[in-house]
């Protein structure tokens, strides 16, 4: 019975001393106690550190190496590297066209291939812009022949708002002139 009262003296003191000391202190004390226990766990956070400061430095020299090379693409020539350009070039590149624009909203600016059809309102064409592969459908209204203005317009409004519809035709442009008007489809 001594033993355990003496026992439960030493506990008690030791919890004493534990709440009088600082945090720090009490687990520099517990590692002086158990030394194998916790000599793994620094050694392992410092190894983790070192993986990321070495991925961290890794990651900002790609980063570095990356807008170097970008600030290289973009760099402008300088002035010695234009002066060795020779009489007739320019160190300078200058956009150009190589073909003229077609203006799309002019119907003499199309080349017609054949008629695909007449329709209710007049006659359908295949038609292309030189400069552009894709051939349109033109549908082509004599002005004088129009009787029903209002179903023409109704079927332009349905066009254009149902520009999105995969199983319809795209309207690309209605336009008019004094004698006719056009509708350019996909």
């Amino acid at each position: 019975m001594d033993s355990t009262i003496n026992m439960i003296k030493q506990i008690r003191s030791q919890l004493e001393e534990d709440s009088r000391m600082e945090t720090h202190e009490r687990v520099k004390r517990k590692r002086e106690q158990s030394p194998e226990i916790n000599n793994k766990r620094p050694h392992q956070k410092t190894e983790r550190a070192r993986e990321r400061r070495r991925r961290k430095r890794e990651r900002r020299r790609q980063r570095l190496l990356y807008e170097k090379k970008e600030e290289q693409r973009w760099k402008r020539p300088r002035s010695s590297d234009r002066d060795e350009a020779e009489e007739g070039e320019s160190a300078w590149k200058r956009p150009h066209m190589d073909e003229e624009r077609c203006d799309p909203l002019d119907i003499s600016s199309y080349n017609f291939h054949h008629e695909l059809g007449n329709g209710s309102f007049g006659n359908v064409m295949l038609a292309s812009l030189p400069n552009r592969k894709k051939p349109v459908a033109i549908k082509i209204l004599k002005k004088e022949n129009i009787k029903l203005k209002e179903r023409y317009e109704t079927e332009v409004k349905v066009m254009k708002l149902a520009w999105k519809c995969p199983f319809l035709c795209n309207i690309h442009a209605a336009f008019q002139t004094q004698v006719q008007l056009s509708v350019i489809l996909q």
